[in-house]
């Protein structure tokens, strides 16, 4: 019966934050994306291989490799130092600003509206 009884306060702890895609539970808020970032070859278009984004101050993020080479910052409103790059290629320095919602109701989340960010690495020299 215990269990049951923790398993309903989880369940009506839970409410909607941040529209149909995002959802937080009380607390914490969940994570959301403050900057998102292509990454492709100035030489070819296509994307890169172990391509990185390292915020300062933070270990690196690696990114995806699908159709597209995307790494994903957390975090919400502020400004974003990020060195972006990776092996056999330059890394290069993007100053970013992302804005935040206002909190959401019921549950108060503040989610970043993610700011797009494509970046051309050209090959190291």
């Amino acid at each position: 019966m215990k269990s049951l009884t923790i398993l309903a306060v989880l369940l009506l702890g839970t409410s909607a934050c941040g529209g149909e895609s995002a959802a937080c539970v009380i607390p914490p808020c969940v994570m959301s994306i403050a900057v998102a970032v292509t990454v492709n070859s100035s030489v070819t278009g296509t994307p890169i291989a172990g391509s990185f984004v390292q915020p300062t101050g933070g270990g690196q993020l690696p990114c995806t490799q699908a159709a597209e080479s995307t790494c994903r910052v957390p975090g919400g409103g502020g400004t974003y130092e990020l060195d972006i790059g990776a092996p056999g290629y330059q890394t290069v320095h993007r100053s970013v600003t992302v804005s935040s919602t206002a909190p959401d109701a019921p549950c108060g989340c503040h989610l970043a509206d993610t700011k797009q960010i494509s970046v051309a690495l050209a090959p190291a020299t």
